[in-house]
């Protein structure tokens, strides 16, 4: 018997939505390979053009320079 398969092991590649599927809060299918239309399921009821995010939106945000520079004068 072979013992299960660890986490470091099985590298997840990282799904996010489509920018429309993002907006309305909707579960998003990632277009199957030999579509055409490269569409999620979502856009594609609705023959809209779907574009996905280039990188993802976790962890730190970015930071306004000016906004930052106003908060140091401020101390």
């Amino acid at each position: 018997m072979s013992p299960p398969p660890s986490r470091r092991e099985t590298p997840k590649k990282q799904t996010l939505a489509c920018h429309f599927c993002r907006e309305r809060k909707i579960a998003c299918s990632k277009p199957d390979p030999g579509s055409p239309t490269m569409s999620c399921n979502q856009c594609s009821r609705r023959n809209l053009l779907c574009t996905y995010p280039t990188e993802s939106r976790r962890g730190q945000h970015k930071r306004n320079p000016q906004r930052m520079r106003d908060l140091k004068l401020l101390l």
